[in-house]
């Protein structure tokens, strides 16, 4: 193995390492940097950059195949969710707009080269995997992956959300033997795209079914009290598995993981006569448990179970997670998303901002967190964001306009003393102002609190 960098030019490879990799006969570009917040610009050097150092390894010497392993994410826009199935020749112009991870538009972009580079003549090939699973047979899986810390949070909560979306799963194996398909066959390169997709079927709610089969005590909630029993939970300075996807998940989540089904033509050509099939995942979703529970990252089921945890076949290493109390970052400088805080306290007075009544609840709920980083000797850098980015700009105009239609139907309801469901819509249009981080940042100034404003996002400042 000879380690590089996607983000740099050449690979991060020296000359003669680049050299002896120019003379392969197939490339396989499977790196990407994957991240469901970061924006585009974050992400474009090591996800589209990379793709086109690729393009060049492979045009290095004689010319060589090239297999680029991209996303589902390249499809999630409203376009595709409205046409119900995605043709594996679709152009993708149905996502030139509308997607709204930089992760997604990442993949979008460097699928687009790919195609150019294909009416070029090139050998080209995109693999189109969406969820990737663990190993069906060892059950060795990611846990710091969306739908496990899904499956983990619930189980924290013992509540899940009713969501009966379809979610596109398939096991590592799986996706690998496709890859491997199109690396060596000929035939492969009869077509440019080959969706990795799994024709049995599975929804979200089959996560939380299956998760109760096995002994996890879960009760089902409407996404709006899901969501605020998390909140809450957060609030109380609970560690949940979703704190690092909060703002993925404070968003309308049966909503933004709507999802086309994809026709998987291509595919099937491509495996006929192999034996290669994508197994129902249902049926391997026990053993995908019982690693986790092996490997730390669930604790092992106690409720009533009508399924028992399968034994597993292989040794499992523990996960390395970060754990513990903050007072191991004692004498060191912490960058702290202040977003995430802003937002924690504007929910504990989301009714006050709606009804535009004074309150500095969420200055005081900052505050306490913060003095609490300095009363354990971290010095806390602040960072908030700026402005919108240009390319989210419709996508916020979007959000202030559901935020005002619900702010509306809320007071409907709180003047008819209907304050419960009233609240729950208050917290679902919470916005935190410029006008709020100003008064934040303001009151920690003058506690001697460092803060910096990105230009755009936090995250890449962070």
């Amino acid at each position: 193995a000879v380690a590089g960098d996607l983000a740099q030019p050449r690979l991060g490879l020296s000359a003669a390492d680049w050299a002896l990799c120019a003379g392969v006969d197939v490339i396989v570009h499977n790196g990407a940097l994957v991240h469901w917040v970061y924006p585009y610009a974050r992400l474009r050097a090591a996800n589209v950059l990379s793709t086109l150092e690729a393009l060049r390894l492979a045009a290095e010497g004689r010319a060589k195949r090239l297999v680029f392993v991209s996303s589902t994410s390249a499809l999630d826009t409203d376009h595709y969710v409205q046409l119900g199935c995605v043709s594996e020749s679709d152009d993708l112009e149905g996502s030139r707009t509308g997607l709204m991870s930089g992760y997604g538009q990442s993949k979008w972009v460097a699928e687009r080269l790919l195609m150019h580079a294909r009416r070029c003549g090139w050998p080209v090939a995109i693999v189109r995997p969406g969820y990737v699973l663990g190993h069906s047979r060892s059950g060795a899986t990611n846990a710091d992956d969306f739908l496990w810390r899904l499956a983990k949070g619930c189980a924290e909560l013992q509540l899940a959300p009713v969501m009966a979306n379809p979610v596109n799963v398939c096991p590592v194996d799986y996706v690998a033997d496709v890859v491997a398909f199109a690396a060596s066959q000929s035939r492969a390169l009869d077509h440019m795209v080959y969706h990795v997709f799994n024709r049995a079927g599975f929804r979200f709610h089959d996560i939380f079914e299956l998760m109760r089969d096995y002994g996890y005590p879960m009760v089902d909630a409407e996404y709006m009290r899901w969501r605020s029993v998390l909140m809450e939970s957060t609030l109380e300075d609970r560690d949940s598995a979703l704190y690092p996807l909060l703002h993925f998940v404070l968003d309308d989540l049966p909503t933004s993981t709507k999802s086309p089904d994809l026709d998987d033509k291509h595919t099937r050509g491509l495996l006929e006569g192999s034996g290669v099939e994508c197994p129902d995942v249902k049926s391997l979703f026990g053993l995908y448990l019982a690693y986790l529970v092996e490997a730390g990252f669930l604790d092992a089921p106690s409720g009533p179970a009508t399924r028992a945890l399968p034994k597993l076949s292989v040794e499992v290493q523990g996960l390395a997670q970060r754990s513990g109390h903050v007072k191991e970052f004692s004498g060191q400088t912490v960058g702290v998303d202040s977003y995430i805080w802003l937002y924690k306290g504007a929910f504990s007075c989301a009714s006050d901002l709606a009804l535009n009544i004074p309150t500095t609840k969420y200055i005081g709920h900052f505050l306490s967190r913060a003095r609490m980083l300095r009363h354990h000797g971290i010095d806390p850098l602040f960072v908030f964001d700026g402005g919108p980015l240009p390319s989210k700009l419709h996508t916020e105009l979007e959000r202030q306009r559901n935020r005002q239609e619900r702010r509306q139907a809320a007071i409907k309801l709180w003047n008819q003393s209907k304050r419960k469901q009233a609240y729950e819509l208050f917290q679902r249009c919470v916005e935190v102002t410029p006008a709020m981080a100003k008064a934040v940042i303001e009151v920690l100034g003058r506690e001697g609190f460092r803060c910096l404003v990105a230009p755009y996002e936090a995250d890449a400042q962070l």
